[in-house]
């Protein structure tokens, strides 16, 4: 992708080095903000867990899956972003009300 600003400079880079260009999309902020409208009007009634999930669909599932299970299942922030969101985390345990005395094991998977 090639801001606007710079296309010119870019499309002349690429013709002093002989390169071939095409363009696929023409306008991909578009093309990207009618996407995340499409699905924000879809909103799904189950989270899935093969795609990409929004911030705030993630804290939703871990809230959900905490509420359904609260003698197991508790989150907590373990602090916050540059942007100021909550790092979370889902703590499960037999026992979720005492403190752990045990390391904490982190999941973190990308398929």
């Amino acid at each position: 992708m090639v801001h606007v600003d710079k296309r010119e400079v870019f499309s002349d880079h690429l013709d002093t080095h002989q390169l071939e260009r095409s363009v696929i999309i023409q306008d991909v902020e578009d093309l990207i903000k009618r996407h995340v409208s499409k699905r924000a009007a879809q909103q799904p009634e189950e989270y899935d867990y093969l795609k990409f999930n929004t911030f705030e669909s993630i804290e939703t599932e871990l809230k959900k899956i905490a509420a359904e299970h609260p003698d197991m299942a508790r989150v907590e922030s373990l602090g916050t972003t540059y942007e100021n969101r909550d790092v979370y985390m889902l703590r499960l345990s037999h026992n979720i009300t005492r403190e752990p005395t045990k390391p904490i094991v982190l999941i973190d998977t990308v398929s």
